[in-house]
């Protein structure tokens, strides 16, 4: 997600920043559909989290590590408000 840290980096405060596990825990159409079978038609997590969260951007990546010769594969799907 795409936020202004700016207040956290000065404060070192973490009232100033993120709470990271509502964000880990938000997306609940990845816990109901637990596969797929093409990377590019994972769930889309981007909506519920500029709702619940309202940042300007997010970019979701979703990684898929079959590839013996390739550390892993992936597709981002960025996505802003408005």
């Amino acid at each position: 997600m795409e936020f202004d840290f700016a207040a956290a980096a000065r404060s070192n405060d973490i009232a100033d920043t993120r709470r990271y596990f509502a964000v880990l825990a938000a997306p609940p159409e990845i816990r109901r559909r637990p596969s797929w079978r093409l990377i590019e038609n994972s769930p889309p997590t981007s909506p519920t989290l500029l709702i619940e969260f309202k940042p300007p951007a997010v970019t979701v990546e979703v990684k898929k590590f079959i590839v013996p010769e390739a550390r892993y594969v992936s597709v981002s799907s960025p996505k802003r408000r408005g």
